[in-house]
């Protein structure tokens, strides 16, 4: 949110930002989570929606580079996996 105030000016943004904190109150009543998996190592398995591998010389390991779609939780339960691109090492890149 705090990246949208900036564009909008302050008296627009207030009520914005307060209906943006009360559906986090409701959220967190209904016990609905999310997860942004962005920087955590990927492994073969994991529920995740793999929507592309992508090859970076900066990477030993497969990493999940970008969260597209957050995961979503209810009550601790997976409602909808997470969609995401993962990063792995250029080919013949020696693993640590």
């Amino acid at each position: 949110m705090g990246s949208l105030l900036p564009l909008l000016p302050p008296k627009e943004a207030r009520p914005l930002e307060a209906s943006v904190l009360r559906m986090e109150e409701l959220l967190v009543e209904a016990r609905v989570t999310i997860d942004d998996p962005t920087g955590r190592p990927y492994a073969e398995g994991e529920r995740h929606e793999v929507l592309l591998f992508e090859a970076h010389a900066d990477v030993t390991r497969p990493t999940i580079a970008q969260t597209v779609k957050p995961a979503v939780f209810i009550e601790g339960v997976l409602f909808k996996p997470a969609e995401v691109v993962v990063a792995t090492p250029l080919a013949g890149a020696a693993a640590p």
